[in-house]
């Protein structure tokens, strides 16, 4: 039974010498961030979707921003 223990130790030790650390680290860092924008036209546009029956027209203004 003590010639199985010391095998396993040996094959688990030489398998610990051979694992590369780096892939197990976090040396790699996770950059994220946010930001609010108002992307809300200025100018009236055709608004796509609409057949030409229901809005010819362009748009006339908006009910608020968009972010």
């Amino acid at each position: 039974m003590k010639k199985v223990y010391f095998i396993l130790f040996i094959l688990i030790f030489i398998q610990s010498l051979f694992i590369n650390s780096k892939v197990y680290s976090q040396g790699t860092i996770l950059k994220a961030g946010i930001a609010k924008i108002d992307i809300t036209p200025t100018e009236s546009l055709y608004m796509g979707g609409y057949d030409e029956s229901c809005r010819a027209d362009p748009s006339n203004g908006s009910y608020g921003n968009i972010y």
